[in-house]
């Protein structure tokens, strides 16, 4: 078909396609015959399937492409040349500096029919980076490759689109949001990601966000929690609803991607973190890490958050309730002043000194703050600074070995071992006793408590 003497009409179109042929052999003949029929003046009227062919893995074609290239007349570009070297030589960092007028050589070497590990290998590499030439062709030739069979390839497509981050790819990254290869939906969540941050188009943002809203229920966890990542960094309010739900979900991949999404929402999750909460449906560990949010926005002054607390202080779990105490205290909340003074007789000694803490960081006075030195626990006693004296009868009264205490830090001192100590009855109501006449701030309600959940003995002493 190459002599244009005998060849019948039609030769040339023939020639042209044959240049995508699977087989190196058939791609060299047909640019050696475009050549020799260039030569007879029988040209192609657009080269741009022979530059494609510069990109060619094997380098028979490539010579046979630039021979042909001549022929007709067509000057090679140094671009096309020095990118057709570093594939031929495999010089892979040359590819991080690849200009737009390389292009076309890269389109060819993606097209290459060839699926071999080594080719697919190489046209990966070369989809990440058409990423960095932003022509309507790259972006036109990435878009098909979504499709393409081979998985390394296709997830590189993907990638690449997010580098080119033009509105146009949403629709096909958004097809293959619920492919099969994870790794796909992953990177097509990434691409749309970086649309999205890139676009102004109201409707856009909106059809982008559902679409990756929608990939927080994948089956694969991996893409879940891209998915969850990216409705974060999108500031995607209408996804945290979603995210809080999955952050009871089975992979922990996909609670911290949740997490952190809700974290970079800030205070606009107030309102979702506060009905979660609220309506009680997450796991132990789930609520703990909404609580801990809705702690966060307090302290930067939500006040959806700050009401919240007022609950969250009396939680049932432990962790919450010293959870809600260290966001009172960042948040110097002197609101909750009252609750603070009961969660110093909390149950648990990890809430007791982050009640006490709290009070400190709300300017409390000394008379009350010593109190700490007569718990039981090291943490509650590492919270107040006292001397040795004081300390040492602190414990005593804690431990049933003094049943007084003289001096302005005695009631507290005396409060807060009969509400905590390790003691008796006898011991505990020796020391309610005690408390006659004497003005603790929020003694009432701890000596009311005891009164509530001790035998008789204690109760009326109480």
């Amino acid at each position: 078909l190459g002599y244009t003497a005998f060849a019948p009409e039609g030769a040339l179109p023939a020639l042209v396609s044959a240049l995508d042929d699977p087989a190196p052999a058939v791609r060299a003949a047909a640019a050696s015959a475009i050549g020799r029929r260039a030569t007879g003046g029988d040209r192609p009227s657009d080269p741009v399937k022979l530059v494609m062919r510069l990109g060619d893995s094997d380098v028979g074609v490539v010579r046979a492409a630039r021979a042909a290239l001549l022929a007709a007349d067509v000057a090679v570009l140094p671009a096309w040349t020095a990118i057709c070297d570093a594939l031929l030589a495999e010089r892979w960092p040359f590819l991080e500096t690849v200009t737009e007028a390389m292009a076309p050589v890269l389109l060819g070497a993606l097209a290459e029919a060839a699926r071999d590990p080594a080719s697919n290998r190489r046209r990966a590499r070369i989809a990440t980076a058409l990423g960095r030439v932003a022509t309507p062709e790259s972006r036109v030739a990435l878009e098909a490759t979504l499709s393409d069979g081979v998985p390394a390839v296709r997830t590189a497509a993907a990638a690449a689109l997010g580098q080119i981050a033009q509105l146009d790819s949403a629709a096909p990254l958004m097809a293959v949001l619920d492919h099969l290869d994870p790794a796909l939906a992953a990177a097509a969540i990434g691409a749309l990601e970086a649309i999205g941050l890139t676009t102004s188009k109201g409707s856009a943002q909106q059809d982008l966000r559902r679409a990756i809203g929608e990939a927080l229920d994948a089956r694969v966890a991996e893409v879940r929690a891209r998915a969850a990542l990216a409705a974060g960094r999108l500031r995607d309010v209408n996804a945290a609803p979603m995210l809080i739900a999955r952050l009871d979900d089975g992979s922990p991949e996909v609670q911290l991607a949740a997490e952190a999404a809700l974290t970079a929402l800030g205070d606009a999750a107030v309102p979702a973190l506060v009905a979660a909460y609220g309506q009680g449906q997450l796991r132990l560990a789930a609520g703990r890490i909404v609580v801990r949010l809705i702690g966060e926005a307090a302290t930067r002054g939500a006040a959806d958050a700050i009401l919240a607390l007022g609950v969250t202080l009396k939680d049932d779990d432990s962790t919450i309730r010293r959870l809600s105490a260290d966001a009172v205290a960042r948040g110097a909340l002197a609101q909750y002043r009252p609750a603070l003074l009961v969660r110093r007789f909390d149950s648990d000694a990890d809430v007791r000194g982050a009640a006490y803490r709290a009070l400190a960081a709300l300017g409390e006075s000394q008379a009350v703050l010593v109190g700490a030195a007569g718990d039981p626990a090291a943490v509650v006693q590492s919270t107040v600074a006292v001397s040795a004296d004081v300390r040492a009868l602190g414990m005593a009264l804690a431990n049933g070995s003094a049943t007084a205490a003289t001096g302005p830090e005695g009631p507290a001192l005396i409060l807060q071992a009969a509400m905590v100590g390790r003691l008796g009855s006898a011991g505990r109501a020796g020391l309610c006793a005690a408390l006659r006449g004497c003005e603790v701030p929020g003694a009432s309600d701890g000596l009311a408590s005891l009164a509530e959940s001790q035998g008789p003995e204690v109760a009326i002493a109480a």
